[in-house]
């Protein structure tokens, strides 16, 4: 035999250990598997994190906005106005952009323009 026809039967004669690497990349798969199932859920629970930390802010922001908005009534004497919803929208649409401030000094203004 010569030593070409040697080595080709020792290369043909090997063979992959396919059933024990099967295994191995079965269990690896599984592993992605699971690893993917265990960040969305991760990412689910940071979504909905986020979502309850928005919907307290906005309940927060809006109790601010509402008490600012029953004050400014109260300071300028039109709690029971029946144009003081409208006074204040005007007010807020003009001024909100720039403050509180802003928008009591806009306020101000529309009192006493109706209040004359």
């Amino acid at each position: 035999m010569s030593i070409a026809d040697k080595y080709t039967n020792m290369a043909n004669s090997l063979r992959i250990e396919e059933n024990e690497d099967k295994e191995k990349i079965e269990m690896l798969k599984r592993k992605i598997t699971d690893a993917k199932r265990v960040q969305e859920n991760a990412l689910k629970d940071i979504d909905n994190i986020k979502n309850d930390a928005r919907r307290k802010y906005r309940a927060e922001m809006t109790k601010i906005q509402d008490d600012f908005q029953n004050a400014l009534y109260e300071e300028y004497g039109v709690k029971n106005h029946p144009k003081r919803e409208k006074m204040y929208s005007k007010a807020w649409e003009r001024g909100h952009s720039f403050g509180y401030a802003q928008v009591e000094s806009e306020f101000s203004e529309i009192v006493e323009l109706v209040s004359d």
